[in-house]
């Protein structure tokens, strides 16, 4: 397989725009900021791992499969206890976390990496306001050091929810954020849903995906397909005037 571009997903526990809009405004996240006008960005609703006839993607066996020097770095597995941790101890848990894949970045050869920051103690578990934008802000710039070492054709995924197994809002749904020269800028994602990722990731890793695999690949997002769509639309004209006699 050729080398391409690598692909970084960050998994960021609770982390919706309802919550963090508010806090993106008053300036407490500055990079999320950033990336969010940097790229493209849109709710991520959740399907509740509905039944269907269709296989249900696990976003990191899928990316797994497809590339073998997919590397994963979890707070979960970091952390390895059954006990609760305090704030103290869930702040020091980011910076760890941020460590651990700082490290792989800059001494491993890497495609695809995945870290999955913990920001409270299970996926339901609620934190006061001030704790939570405590821990948030800490996110925001581990963020900002992890993106300083991207190279320039890099796509970075953040997402605050996959595989049904995240943090979400209270209605479900989730945060979407990519960003990258394959990435189309300012663009809001509509209607995307946690069952996409794997697919739209597959997509980037030029790995086909399979036909019963659950989701799309969400194209509208790509700048190859903007760039493809005034070409399109000027051919559905000239074709138009063509059948109108108007040109020859």
């Amino acid at each position: 397989m050729k080398n391409m571009a690598p692909i970084l997903m960050i998994g960021w526990q609770g982390a919706t725009f309802d919550l963090l809009r508010p806090w993106i405004a008053a300036g407490h996240l500055p990079n999320l900021a950033t990336l969010v006008e940097a790229g493209a960005c849109g709710t991520l609703h959740s399907t509740h791992c509905a039944a269907s006839d269709r296989l249900q993607p696990n976003l990191w066996q899928e990316v797994a499969a497809a590339r073998r020097d997919a590397i994963r770095v979890s707070g979960r597995e970091i952390a390895d206890c059954q006990t609760e941790l305090s704030v103290a101890e869930l702040l020091s848990l980011v910076e760890r976390t941020t460590s651990e894949a700082r490290s792989l970045m800059q001494t491993r050869p890497w495609h695809c990496l995945r870290i999955d920051y913990q920001t409270s103690n299970s996926p339901h578990a609620s934190l006061s306001s001030d704790s939570a934008l405590q821990i948030f802000k800490l996110v925001d710039r581990q963020i900002a050091q992890l993106t300083a070492l991207l190279s320039p054709e890099a796509t970075l995924f953040v997402t605050s929810n996959d595989d049904c197994e995240d943090a979400r809002s209270d209605n479900g749904d989730g945060m979407l954020v990519v960003c990258g020269s394959r990435i189309r800028a300012g663009f809001e994602v509509v209607g995307a849903r946690d069952i996409d990722l794997a697919p739209t990731i597959l997509h980037l890793l030029e790995v086909a995906v399979p036909d019963n695999l659950a989701g799309r690949v969400l194209s509208e997002m790509f700048v190859d397909i903007a760039r493809a769509q005034p070409a399109d639309d000027e051919a559905i004209v000239i074709a138009r005037l063509r059948s109108l006699g108007y040109i020859e």
